[in-house]
C-alpha cells in the first residue's frame, strides 16, 4: 500500500483558509476487518457515516514535509454499516496555510492534498480496497468558509 500514489486535491486558485471536502460511498456487508490508512499535505479529519474517525486533532501533525510525512492507521470495522459515506475534510495547516510570525502561506507547497486507502475484509475472505483517487470520490461543497491556526474556523 503506497499512499503517495493516491493523493488528490481540488484544482483551484489558492485561497487562504479554504477547506476542501471529499466524499466516497462504500458498500460493505459482513465486515471482518477494516482499516483506514490516511495522510495529508495539510490537515485532515475523516468521518464515516457522520462519526469522526479517531480522536486526534491536527492530523497528521507537523513535519518537515520535504523529508517526512506522517500517516495514521485506524481500525474502522465497527464504524461500517451496509451503506457508508466516508467524508474527509482537508485544510491547509502547516503545509500551505498561514504560518510563522511573518504570516507566510504556501511554505511547503502551493495546495494541500490528501491520500487514503480503506481496506475492507469480508467474512468470506474477500478484500475490497477503496482509495482516494478512485472514480467514486467526489469533492463536495465545504461547510467551512475559513479554517486557520491563527484565526480559527468559520463554519
Amino acid at each position: 500500500m503506497e499512499l503517495k500514489k493516491h493523493f488528490i486535491t481540488v484544482p483551484r486558485e489558492y485561497r487562504e483558509g479554504a477547506v476542501e471536502v471529499f466524499q466516497q460511498k462504500i458498500r460493505s456487508a459482513n465486515v471482518k476487518k477494516a482499516t483506514l490508512t490516511i495522510t495529508a499535505l495539510g490537515l485532515y479529519e475523516a468521518e464515516i457515516n457522520g462519526k469522526k474517525v479517531g480522536n486526534y486533532l491536527f492530523t497528521p501533525g507537523y513535519t518537515y514535509y520535504n523529508k517526512n510525512l506522517h500517516y495514521e492507521v485506524y481500525d474502522v470495522a465497527d464504524m461500517l454499516a451496509e451503506e457508508n459515506v466516508l467524508t474527509v475534510y482537508l485544510a491547509q495547516g502547516w503545509y500551505c496555510g498561514r504560518f510563522m510570525h511573518e504570516n507566510k502561506t504556501q511554505i511547503y507547497g502551493a495546495s494541500c492534498a490528501v491520500s487514503w486507502i480503506l481496506s475492507v475484509e469480508h467474512s468470506d475472505g474477500t478484500v475490497r480496497t477503496y482509495c482516494s483517487d478512485d472514480d467514486t470520490v467526489f469533492a463536495v461543497k465545504s461547510p467551512y468558509s475559513y479554517a486557520g491556526f491563527y484565526d480559527g474556523e468559520v463554519y
